[in-house]
């Protein structure tokens, strides 16, 4: 990944989408914002105790980095609710929620759109941010992939929505999978409950799990091709310094994964 700097942000950019004009990407890092104490310091969520009003604030830092669009954004339920936003299918106005909606508006852990000027915007601290990209239809889908957004099929949900509504090919997509909690520290005691029995084929050693892997293979299944799909490899858990982790912290905030068509 590739280390970018802006309006005192840091952020990081993946090969795979660069010099693409259609499209703006970021994971930012957890610094730069304005929320104190363990929330320090660009925390995109409230929902673990920080106030409303840091949130918003650190969101417009992040929108004014990546060119002042409007974001989109949901409450996360670690479902596999897909959230659409085009000219065919509005879920946001469909529901009279804001389409700057920050809290407690409008559920889903993916959101697809094909219209330019808007940033999609999920929030995770040891879940993965996966951004999909079209180039030749010009559609994006970013997806909160938590392990119980992997087993509730999430991303070939959200794959799957793009091919219906806006008749894209898997084939010509390409996909990333961002900072997150990584083989080294995502451990299941209970998998046998937790895991589905096929998941259990990417056990990195006795009760840790490869995540990066199954969602890269979830990926492969829905159709894209293994060279369209860049991982970020970072764990959130050990580079806690520089993205929010729950595993290691517990009480802590969300940082962003942002995607967007220009």
């Amino acid at each position: 990944m590739i280390k970018q700097e802006k309006n005192g942000l840091s952020y990081y950019q993946f090969r795979l989408f660069q010099g693409d004009p259609h499209v703006i990407h970021a994971i930012f890092s957890r610094h730069g914002g304005v929320s104190p104490s363990v929330f320090k310091s660009l925390n995109v969520s409230s929902l673990a105790g920080d106030s409303l009003e840091n949130v918003k604030n650190n969101i417009l830092r992040i929108s004014q980095a990546l060119g002042g669009y409007p974001i989109l954004t949901a409450k996360q339920v670690h479902g596999n609710k897909v959230l659409v936003f085009s000219k065919k299918q509005n879920d946001y106005t469909k529901q009279g929620k804001s389409i700057q909606a920050v809290e407690n508006e409008i559920e889903g852990d993916a959101i697809v759109t094909d219209q330019p000027g808007y940033l999609l915007l999920i929030k995770v601290a040891d879940c993965q941010p996966v951004f999909i990209y079209d180039p030749v239809k010009r559609i994006i889908g970013n997806i909160h992939v938590g392990w119980r957004g992997s087993v509730n099929g999430i991303v070939n949900q959200t794959i799957e929505t793009m091919k219906t509504l806006f008749n894209v090919k898997p084939s010509t997509m390409k996909a990333t999978i961002g900072p997150s909690l990584g083989p080294c520290c995502a451990e299941f005691v209970h998998y046998q409950t937790e895991l589905p029995e096929p998941f259990w084929t990417f056990q990195d050693r006795k009760t840790y799990f490869n995540f990066w892997q199954i969602t890269k293979n979830q990926l492969m299944v829905a159709g894209i091709n293994e060279a369209n799909i860049q991982c970020a490899n970072m764990c959130t858990k050990c580079h806690s310094d520089t993205f929010y982790s729950y595993r290691k912290e517990k009480q802590t905030g969300r940082f962003a994964g942002v995607i967007g068509l220009l």
